[in-house]
């Protein structure tokens, strides 16, 4: 659950450094300071991660219920103590 979570975070993070470098490329692609197909790769991989946002968030969900529906059971019933007899 943890890593899904953490997969998630990062993703996001990706995706405003996506976002900001989307801006700034728009403001250069206006001056003809760089080529559309940097402009349209940059944009690309922001939608990119819109799908891979939407897998990891699938995955996180799935983890919750993973976890959800987790029970531990001890394989016998009664209290553990120090064993004063063996068997042979």
């Amino acid at each position: 659950l943890q890593q899904a979570r953490g997969n998630l975070e990062a993703l996001i993070a990706q995706r405003e450094r996506f976002s900001n470098d989307l801006d700034r490329l728009r403001k250069l692609l206006q001056t003809n300071s760089i080529s559309e197909s940097e402009f349209e790769l940059a944009r690309a991989n922001l939608e990119e991660s819109a799908g891979q946002k939407d897998a990891l968030e699938a995955a996180l969900r799935r983890a919750e219920l993973d976890l959800e529906f987790t029970q531990i059971r001890a394989p016998m019933t009664g209290i553990i103590g120090r064993t004063l007899v063996t068997p042979a």
